[in-house]
């Protein structure tokens, strides 16, 4: 399932129950970079040695970061999913990234949503800074922040594998 218009945005939030009271199992942040050769806009080279190709290779700085995020939810679709049901989401292009990203692993999400505005679709969190991880939830305390943006996110369910 790909996330492309209001309508799927809708879809996927209604769909997943705003992903309530699952968990985020797992986040991998993946650069663009890469070292090449030659620069796209250059002609294609040969190297006579290992040598010289080392002599000419150049980092070119990937401005598409891909995230990709592993939520562990049952409370959608009750009672028909299994304990180890695991959505992924595949942020591909990634525009704009929080800071943050990485400390919501293993947190508890009390809503996680999708939004759209001008072709930008955002994954929206609402979460709550306390003391305990058991704390008592009420929404005038929530906290909320853009995780990532994209044009390109895709969704799908599968199990856990451990």
């Amino acid at each position: 399932m790909k996330i492309q218009n209001k309508q799927d945005v809708y879809s996927v939030n209604d769909r997943f129950n705003h992903f309530h009271d699952g968990f985020i199992k797992k986040i991998s942040v993946i650069s663009g970079d890469e070292f090449v050769t030659e620069m796209p806009w250059e002609k294609k080279r040969k190297f006579k040695t290992n040598e010289e190709e080392l002599l000419q290779t150049s980092l070119l700085y990937g401005d598409k970061t891909t995230i990709e995020m592993a939520i562990c939810h049952i409370y959608y679709d009750w009672p028909n999913q299994p304990r180890n049901r695991v959505i992924s989401i595949r942020i591909n292009d990634a525009l704009k990234i929080a800071d943050n990203l990485l400390k919501f692993v293993g947190q508890e999400i009390f809503d996680l949503k999708f939004e759209i505005r001008r072709a930008v679709i955002s994954c929206v969190l609402v979460y709550y800074k306390a003391n305990s991880r058991r704390c008592v939830r009420t929404i005038k305390d929530g906290i909320k922040i853009v995780l990532f943006s994209s044009k390109n996110i895709e969704i799908k369910e599968t199990l856990w594998t451990k």
